[in-house]
């Protein structure tokens, strides 16, 4: 930043405050924690897991947008994060290259990079001897971006942006992946989008594996 003011050395001053905070922090991986972290944190093994026979070390992709979140040249914000075993093993945001129009395009986009990483990690696990059981499950939180996806609606809106849903459709097709639909409160990925209400924020924290590793705890308390 060219000129910064005071509310961006503000902030850089959170910024620091919160690392400090967290330098014990890292991410955790545990072999019992084989679910979706949103499922298997409350406790409640829903249809998400149960309906793909998704089981062993599978895992777990959220993607998610902020519709025209920059104030500056209102593009959207694309955020995905991947799970494995409890913790995080990939995650990206960064804001879309061009406008768009509408939630749909916005979340089409986001889900697109979220479905590249998908088949990358498919294959990179298969490699390992780790063969992924079924389509890969996604949870996304928009409707209509899962319907486009799915090959159960076309829309004129969405002519712009033909080639994203093409390819979303062809990867489902092949069985690459599958939408599962999340509300919005178990949506991971919103954190990679925008600033949230703080236990929002250590929520999704805790879901992604985050936390202080046991170690360090017997250190501490010790």
């Amino acid at each position: 930043m060219s000129c910064p003011g005071i509310e961006h050395v503000q902030a850089a001053k959170q910024v620091i405050q919160y690392l400090y905070s967290t330098k014990d922090h890292g991410i955790t991986f545990s072999k019992s924690e084989s679910g979706a972290p949103h499922v298997y944190v409350r406790g409640e093994r829903g249809s998400a897991c149960d309906d793909a026979g998704q089981v062993g070390q599978q895992f777990w992709t959220y993607a998610d947008a902020d519709l025209a979140g920059d104030v500056d040249t209102r593009r959207s914000t694309t955020g995905y994060v991947v799970v494995l075993s409890g913790g995080l093993i990939s995650w990206v945001s960064k804001l879309q290259s061009t406008v768009s129009l509408s939630t749909a395009e916005a979340e089409t986009v986001a889900a697109t990079e979220a479905v590249k990483t998908v088949m990358h990690l498919r294959l990179f696990l298969q490699e390992l001897g780790v063969e992924q059981s079924g389509p890969s499950i996604v949870f996304e939180d928009n409707q209509a971006a899962i319907a486009l996806a799915h090959g159960k609606e076309q829309s004129k809106k969405a002519k712009h942006y033909q080639m994203k849903v093409h390819f979303l459709i062809d990867q489902y097709k092949r069985k690459v992946f599958v939408f599962q639909q999340v509300d919005t409160k178990s949506q991971l990925a919103d954190a990679f989008t925008k600033p949230l209400p703080r236990d929002n924020f250590l929520r999704y924290r805790h879901w992604m594996g985050v936390r202080t590793p046991p170690v360090a705890e017997e250190a501490a308390s010790s």
